[in-house]
């Protein structure tokens, strides 16, 4: 099942740069900020940079100095342009030894808006939930708010993860523990509850690119 948040994506694969650059005679140093979720297509952004022949990266870990962002999703209050460079799916996760194989979207949303607290209430052990969140300005959990909880608040009960890594390795360690990651992410420790589906990988700008940029956003989108 693929979910996509409310964007418009563009394209320029099928477009021309209305001011071409010699990307070999200038070099234009590009700031980048990546979102955790995104950190697995940081190699993409480093590679298509080197095929310009004149796009330098750096990161940053702020949004505002970015020149390209990537990110699951747009901010609400900014004017800004959204290149679809790929997908993730994000799914919701349990430790590998937990009895329980599988949870509905309803299951998942009574467990995170704290409604449903023991796994016994859904076919597993007597034992309490431990959810595991990321905090509300994190691309995952915005994405898993607006298509589950619809905007809404998880439990008081909840402990915060400041990125995939630490939510993988928290519920690694807890038998009772569930969290969000994308799939890419899932090891031998852990068990797949259910899939939300495929969220879209956005290069965001700005503005409407120019230059090295163009080429760098038309490079991803032909990843």
């Amino acid at each position: 099942m693929r979910r996509f948040l409310p964007v418009i994506f563009f394209f320029l694969t099928a477009c021309t740069p209305t001011n071409s650059v010699d990307v070999d005679a200038t070099s234009q140093l590009l700031t980048l900020y990546a979102a955790p979720a995104t950190e697995e297509w940081i190699p993409f952004v480093y590679n298509c940079a080197d095929r310009t022949q004149g796009g330098l990266v750096q990161r940053t870990p702020k949004i505002a100095d970015a020149d390209i962002s990537l990110r699951l999703i747009v901010p609400q209050d900014a004017e800004m342009l959204a290149y679809q460079i790929g997908e993730i799916e994000l799914v919701i996760v349990s430790n590998a030894v937990n009895p329980v194989s599988e949870l509905t979207e309803t299951q998942i949303a009574e467990i995170f808006e704290g409604k449903i607290r023991n796994w016994a209430e859904v076919g597993g052990e007597d034992a309490e939930i431990q959810i595991w969140v990321y905090g509300q300005e994190n691309d995952l959990q915005v994405a898993f708010n607006e298509t589950l909880l619809k905007g809404g608040i998880s439990s008081s009960l909840a402990r915060q993860a400041q990125s995939p890594r630490e939510m993988r390795e928290a519920i690694g360690d807890d038998s009772n523990a569930i969290g969000i990651i994308s799939h890419v992410q899932v090891d031998e420790n852990l068990h797949i509850l259910h899939s939300l589906g495929d969220f879209p990988v956005l290069a965001i700008s700005t503005k409407e690119p120019e230059g090295i940029i163009f080429s760098l956003l038309s490079c991803l989108q032909g990843e």
